[in-house]
């Protein structure tokens, strides 16, 4: 086998840790949203089938960080090979295009400009839509509301009606304040953070792809309570769900893979404060 054609160790590192994992092909197209014939061109080293690449480049990253691998080496190593096949492209009688190194590099970045524009323009309509939205307001007030006049409808007939009437209403003026507290206290926002290395992908309702990376501890992403989400992970035990330093609980289970995991935030923080 000459130089050229010799393997360079990215698709078998690929198969490996996909086997490893107990994954199928079908798995791994579901989590990332790759076609299949691509996902088996990376294993197979048939690069030409992928559209440039700048795609070659992209899919080794998210697949190799979605297999927990160093998803940085493995395209370090492909850059390193594909400039040797370009300097013996040199040396042919061709004529060498201006700038062609550099497209891979402008269209990934425009790529990734035009991503962190969306991500903010989306945390920007939903925090807009939560200013815009008083149904929670509006359902506390008329809820108070509600109470008082139901209050002031019963007639006291003597003292010692009042007096046995007095437990029973402050008991449901308790209740009704606690409820409506309950309410007003849903916060806007909650995170999702990583306690562990693992890949995450997130979509909001519309299917759109709001974060797809590689996250270590620490990293998190700020949920909105007034949106639903889905979450995508190959280790749901290695996320957790907090509302500022407080721990809420994990995604699932350690190891668990996640390809179209639903969560509301709201019901997230409200069954909190209802278990506590």
């Amino acid at each position: 086998m000459d130089e050229q054609n010799k393997p360079l160790g990215i698709g078998a590192a690929l198969a490996e840790a996909r086997q490893a994992a107990g994954l199928q092909m079908s798995d791994v197209v579901v989590a990332l949203k790759i076609r299949e014939v691509h996902l088996q061109a990376l294993e197979d080293e048939d690069f030409d089938i992928l559209p440039g690449d700048a795609y070659v480049l992209g899919f080794i990253g998210t697949y190799g960080g979605f297999l927990s691998l160093d998803a940085d080496a493995l395209v370090a190593k492909y850059k390193d090979a594909k400039k040797i096949t370009d300097r013996r492209d040199e040396m042919l009688p061709l004529p060498v295009k201006s700038g062609t190194d550099f497209m891979p590099y402008i269209i990934t970045g425009a790529v990734l400009a035009g991503l962190a524009v969306l991500g903010v323009m989306v945390w920007f309509l939903m925090g807009y839509k939560d200013m815009k939205n008083p149904a929670v307001f509006s359902a506390t007030s008329s809820s108070a509301s509600s109470l008082a006049s139901s209050s002031a409808s019963s007639p006291a007939s003597s003292l010692a009606g009042e007096k046995k009437s007095t437990t029973p209403q402050a008991t449901k003026k308790d209740k009704a304040a606690s409820a409506s507290a309950s309410l007003q206290d849903v916060p806007k926002t909650i995170d999702i953070r990583a306690i562990g290395r693992t890949w995450m992908r997130v979509e909001n309702n519309d299917g759109g792809v709001l974060f797809s990376s590689i996250v270590n501890v620490g990293d998190k992403f700020t949920l909105s309570t007034d949106s639903t989400y889905t979450i995508a992970t190959h280790d749901a035990g290695a996320l957790a769900f907090f509302l500022g330093d407080m721990n809420l609980g994990v995604v699932g289970q350690k190891a668990q893979l996640l390809t179209g995991h639903i969560i509301t935030p709201a019901h997230i923080v409200r069954g909190r404060n209802n278990a506590q």
